[in-house]
């Protein structure tokens, strides 16, 4: 409840979220990340051993899934492939932006008179 708290007062773009909290569970709480804030790229970590909680995160919308004990080299290549997703979307919207700023050639314009 308290990170859903502060993703409502801050502009987050990744979160590292466990499946076993008290109160909440990683699950729930990627479903109601992803109500909020779609964008937000979500890495769910846990221990538990069973495919359920993998299939069960990437069908919340999990970015990524990592088992525990967590691993320095793992962490920093899902950061990687996030951040390069997250760059890949900048470039296709600031394409956009300008493409939409330019004139449609085969756009009849009316004249006012």
């Amino acid at each position: 409840e308290e990170a859903l708290e502060i993703l409502n007062k801050r502009h987050i773009l990744i979160i590292i979220s466990d499946i076993s909290m008290p109160g909440m569970d990683g699950i729930e709480f990627l479903r109601e990340v992803r109500r909020r804030r779609g964008i937000v790229q979500v890495i769910i970590v846990t221990a538990s051993n069973r495919i359920d909680d993998l299939i069960n995160a990437f069908e919340a919308g999990a970015t990524d899934f990592l088992l525990k004990p967590l691993k320095k080299e793992e962490i920093e290549e899902a950061l990687e492939n996030i951040l390069t997703k997250i760059n890949r979307w900048k470039t296709t919207m600031k394409a956009l932006f300008h493409k939409k700023k330019e004139p449609d050639p085969t756009q009849v314009i009316p004249f006012d008179d």
